[in-house]
């Protein structure tokens, strides 16, 4: 979010005039890459100009690569007024007067989704992570188990597989779990397993392991989790298919959030 932020208030052209492919061209900047980028923006009176204000910016996209191995199927986003401060941006300093809001959709491709899990960076990730599986065993063999090699397939009906490797880094013996569930919002910040079927090395799941990897998911996925950095996201929808799954969010984004990353 904040990418495309840096990319928005840069669409000020140095005479004070916003123009659509300026703002395309700002936004493609903030990108790797992207088959299709069409960005509008609804221009203010000029004296809101001067104030440093936009009203609205719309942009669709397909094909967006934000950040490496991660590609996004379809972008679309409409802000509200954007409010800045149009002499820091002037003087390279991007800086919010006002919190940043916007409605989003987004539609991720299974084929894209298992790409970046399967990066390296996701697996740097999960190589941190570890699941108290056992809640009498001491924290040292908590930190015995890792996730790798996630992979998910879409089921349709808003239900999907997640498969995953459940490994002992001390012994390196695996556990092939599979968990097919549905997927729900609960109060508009969380994402639940709904109806969850688990299987390890074919055979139904012990309870006991069912239940930490359900809370252990659910925990996880939790957008409320980011109002500490200043971001504030509520689902809005949710959609799986068989080969995409469609996610419509409202985020806003405080100030700081930007004054923070432009600080020397």
């Amino acid at each position: 979010m904040t990418i495309l932020l840096s990319g928005l208030l840069t669409i000020i052209s140095p005479v004070g005039f916003v123009v659509d492919q300026v703002a395309e061209n700002a936004i493609r900047s903030q990108l790797i890459s992207a088959d299709e980028l069409v960005v509008r923006v609804d221009n203010a009176p000029s004296f809101q100009l001067l104030q440093g204000k936009v009203d609205h910016v719309r942009m669709a996209g397909r094909g967006i690569v934000p950040l490496e191995n991660l590609r996004i199927a379809v972008f679309e986003l409409e802000t509200d007024t954007v409010d800045f401060d149009l002499d820091r941006l002037r003087r390279g300093d991007i800086q919010l007067d006002a919190p940043f809001q916007a409605a989003i959709r987004l539609q991720l491709e299974e084929q894209d989704i298992n790409r970046f899990l399967a990066s390296p960076e996701v697996a740097e990730r999960l190589s941190n992570l570890s699941f108290d599986f056992f809640s009498s065993r001491r924290d040292r063999q908590v930190q015995r188990y890792r996730l790798q090699n996630p992979q998910v397939n879409f089921v349709g009906n808003s239900r999907l597989q997640i498969q995953v490797d459940i490994t002992d880094v001390v012994s390196q013996e695996a556990l092939d779990v599979v968990i097919e569930t549905g997927v729900a919002i609960a109060g508009g910040s969380h994402f639940q397993l709904v109806d969850p079927l688990i299987t390890v090395d074919g055979s139904p799941a012990p309870d006991q392991l069912v239940q930490q990897l359900i809370t252990g998911i659910n925990n996880n996925l939790n957008l409320q989790s980011l109002e500490y950095s200043g971001v504030t996201a509520r689902i809005l929808a949710l959609e799986i298919g068989e080969t995409t799954t469609t996610l419509a969010l409202f985020a806003r984004v405080e100030p700081s959030v930007l004054a923070a990353e432009t600080e020397p």
